[in-house]
């Protein structure tokens, strides 16, 4: 396209150069040609001037041709760019995972012998979630109500109870195969899961067993002395071994003789609740019999 341009350029210099060389002719030739010259200048400008619209059509038809050319490659560039686009992404993703991975890799080094799920635990997201129930499970546990806080102390008691009777477990085990961990070390591996089956499954027995045992018991009393509200009365003693002051007495079977009226008034007393036990016979061997009576002067009878 350009050298057309060139070309156009070129023959119109070329006409305005010839129309300079021209000879200028006399006063009486140019009286007597004065039409025909100025049909020739006619034919001049005409002619320039279509040159004129060559050109400048030439130079409209390269521009529009460059315009779509810019255009196409554009084009062409908003495609790849959407193509890449993905490609891009997908890399960005991949960088971001193998971020994280890496940083999983750092913990596990830091603390070489921890279990994933610890390192999981440590390296999630909702730290502040897992902060704020255990504030809130240690308040229930010191100002909840009656039940739930018994419960919540209960559920750690019990918990710690198992953790440090399976923690001798597996320190035992281990002295006994020669590795000579210590007993701090065995409740680690408890922790952090690398303990054997049997070492969990003592955890659970022992932390199920202390979380039931008062359930247990109550369920083994008859009855108990409550207050208006349905309360347990903790002042009224409930064990056998706080009752043992209280002798049991035998069913009278004579009426008992009236007794003189005191000369002097007893001093007023408070009332207390009495504990009210039911009484179970059972067949005892006779070689039990004494400890089966001193076991229930104890109970009460």
């Amino acid at each position: 396209m350009r050298w057309l341009l060139g070309v156009i350029a070129a023959t119109a210099a070329a006409a305005i150069l010839a129309e300079d060389a021209t000879p200028e002719s006399t006063p009486e030739s140019t009286s007597e040609s004065t039409p025909d010259a100025e049909l020739e200048n006619l034919k001049k400008e005409l002619k320039e001037e279509k040159i004129g619209r060559a050109v400048e059509e030439a130079a409209a038809i390269s521009a529009i041709r460059n315009a779509s050319h810019e255009a196409i490659l554009r084009h062409k560039e908003e495609i790849e760019v959407e193509v890449s686009r993905p490609r891009l992404r997908h890399a960005l993703d991949e960088a971001a995972r193998e971020e994280s991975h890496n940083k999983v890799l750092q913990v596990e080094l830091d603390h070489s012998g921890t279990s994933s799920f610890v390192v999981w635990l440590m390296q999630c997201d909702f730290q502040i979630t897992l902060a704020i129930a255990a504030a809130i499970i240690g308040l229930l546990g010191v100002l909840g109500p009656g039940i739930v806080a018994e419960s919540v102390q209960r559920a750690m008691g019990s918990t710690l109870i198992g953790l440090l009777l399976a923690g001798s477990v597996s320190f035992a085990k281990a002295r006994m195969n020669g590795e000579g961990s210590s007993w701090v070390g065995g409740n680690f591996e408890l922790m952090n899961g690398r303990a054997g089956f049997a070492d969990y499954a003592i955890w659970v027995l022992i932390t199920g067993v202390a979380f039931l045992r008062p359930l247990i018991l109550d369920s083994m009393m008859d009855e108990a002395d409550s207050d208006d509200e349905g309360d347990v009365q903790r002042k009224t003693p409930l064990l056998a071994s706080e009752a043992g002051s209280q002798r049991p007495r035998a069913a009278p079977t004579v009426a008992p003789r009236p007794m003189a009226a005191p000369t002097v008034a007893p001093r007023p007393t408070p009332a207390q609740p009495q504990s009210t036990w039911v009484t179970r016979s059972y067949e005892v061997p006779r070689g039990l019999l004494i400890p089966w009576k001193a076991l229930k002067c104890r109970m009460g009878s």
